[in-house]
């Protein structure tokens, strides 16, 4: 599929620079880092590819992770970005994570 051809209306696009913003619990992250074809017609109508969604996660993910004051939304968020099962998430980081992912107790608890 031609991303310089608008996904949603069939009109010519443009590559520009872009802002995209992410929700990641309680953070919304900015990331500038790409260009991305936008809809010379309609500029609301941006073309993403799945690897660019998933770059842009992952980015957001990787951000946030390294805030001092994360919750457990922010680490679901993370482990389904970076595709870690919560099995894989309690063997790498302890029981007392998993714990605190789970909400049952805050961090240093």
């Amino acid at each position: 599929m031609r991303n310089d051809i608008c996904f949603e209306c069939g009109s010519l696009c443009d590559l520009k620079p872009y802002t995209h913003k992410t929700q990641v619990g309680r953070y919304t992250v900015s990331d500038s880092s790409c260009d991305v074809f936008v809809c010379k017609t309609n500029s609301k109508h941006i073309n993403f590819t799945l690897d660019e969604v998933a770059h842009y996660e992952l980015a957001a993910a990787g951000r946030v992770l390294q805030s001092a004051e994360i919750g457990s939304a922010e680490i679901k968020f993370a482990r389904k970005a970076m595709g870690f099962l919560e099995r894989a998430i309690s063997e790498a980081y302890g029981a007392s994570y998993w714990r605190w992912y789970r909400d049952v107790h805050q961090v240093g608890g």
